[in-house]
């Protein structure tokens, strides 16, 4: 599974106003168009970012699309000759249960092509990422390794498919990781590419007013 997939995993590095940023991604082949998946957060407020493949070679990158409030983007390497991408299946994360096997390569630390184990620990979670004020719903929990650089690689099932993509840890936890699933990046890629962003979510606006009375 390793030999099959690891070529198909990119480190994704970015200049901010800060300093530098580092995650993981994957190559995707959608509607026959080579894009690189990985999350927002890893992406966000980067000036410049670059794509480096499994063989060492750096190209330019932008941003094709992206969804705040499911931690998404999708990239375009356009100047990268087509042999370098190595395209990943995206299945249904619908038929998860929870203590499946599941597997993470990344890049943790800059350690590039990085493999971890580990089982689905439940599902149907909720997290907020540290740059946005809303919940993210429907996460997978899981006991694979997760740490810093892994962000926007894939979660993989047994048989090397993708089933999430891997997005957030507790701090200081031991196994407590969480991925997107599959099925939110599915629902959503075709917008993402098309038209830069997904519009598809549904929320309730509450607002609250303090009004104070003289007595």
């Amino acid at each position: 599974l390793y030999a099959n997939v690891t070529n198909s995993i990119v480190l994704i590095q970015g200049t901010t106003p800060d300093g530098s940023v580092q995650g993981s991604g994957f190559v995707y082949n959608y509607s026959n168009r080579m894009v690189v998946i990985t999350n927002f957060h890893v992406i966000f407020d980067t000036s410049t970012l670059s794509v480096t493949f499994s063989d060492g070679h750096g190209y330019a990158a932008t941003v094709l699309g992206n969804d705040t409030y499911a931690d998404l983007a999708v990239l375009s390497v356009d100047s990268a000759p087509s042999d370098e991408f190595k395209p990943l299946q995206i299945v249904s994360s619908s038929a998860l249960r929870v203590g499946d096997q599941v597997i993470a390569i990344d890049n943790p630390y800059g350690l590039v092509g990085s493999l971890t184990t580990g089982i689905i620990s439940a599902l149907g979670r909720s997290i907020q990422e540290d740059y946005s004020n809303f919940s993210i719903a429907n996460i997978i929990q899981t006991s694979t390794p997760i740490n810093p650089g892994n962000s926007g690689g894939p979660l993989l099932n047994a048989v090397g498919d993708v089933i999430g993509i891997t997005t957030a840890i507790v701090t200081d936890s031991q196994g407590l990781g969480f991925a997107i699933p599959s099925n939110t990046l599915l629902k959503e890629i075709s917008s993402l590419v098309s038209t830069g962003t997904y519009r598809g979510h549904s929320y309730l606006g509450i607002s609250v007013q303090y009004m104070s009375y003289d007595l």
